[in-house]
């Protein structure tokens, strides 16, 4: 099985805020670099990364937006390659659910049932119940941590770099 991607101390995904208002709010924030947009209303926000991990970072940054959207930090892979959330966390089990046990995972979770996969029965998607103020790489940690659950991830799409 393949590791999953670390989170990104200076990358991070904000979904739900429009790219000005982002601007304004992080303009003056030390560290700033660039936002990019990104398919799916989706903003890229760089930060030079300090010296606090991931989680500390994203609870700076969280705490700077002061502003309604959510905040997700990019993931890494063994590559070092960018991988964006989009917010929705895909979750196989070892075997198909019947309805009203994935709706106790998402409870258990603190998740929302979005869909079951239709080609994958064993495989459901969710999403964060409250994205603004939970650490996704956290939920993903505990996603997989039921003996019922095959693999958790979050869904994501990659950002590749020129060379």
């Amino acid at each position: 099985m393949q590791a999953q991607p670390r989170p990104s101390a200076g990358f991070f995904v904000v979904r739900g805020m429009q790219a000005a208002r982002l601007q304004e709010r992080v303009q003056d924030l030390k560290g700033f670099k660039e936002i990019t947009q990104l398919p799916k209303e989706l903003l890229l926000l760089h930060i030079a990364a300090r010296r606090q991990t991931p989680r500390k970072s994203w609870e700076t940054l969280r705490a700077a937006l002061e502003a309604p959207g959510d905040l997700f930090p990019v993931l890494l892979n063994d590559n070092g390659e960018r991988l964006c959330p989009t917010g929705v966390i895909q979750v196989r089990f070892h075997e198909p659910f019947p309805d009203k046990e994935l709706e106790s995972f998402a409870k258990e979770h603190r998740l929302r049932l979005v869909e079951r996969n239709r080609f994958q029965p064993a495989q459901a998607s969710f999403e964060m119940q409250d994205p603004a103020t939970t650490y996704l790489p956290e939920v993903i940690e505990k996603a997989n941590t039921p003996s019922t659950v095959r693999v958790a991830w979050a869904e994501t799409m990659a950002h590749y770099r020129r060379s």
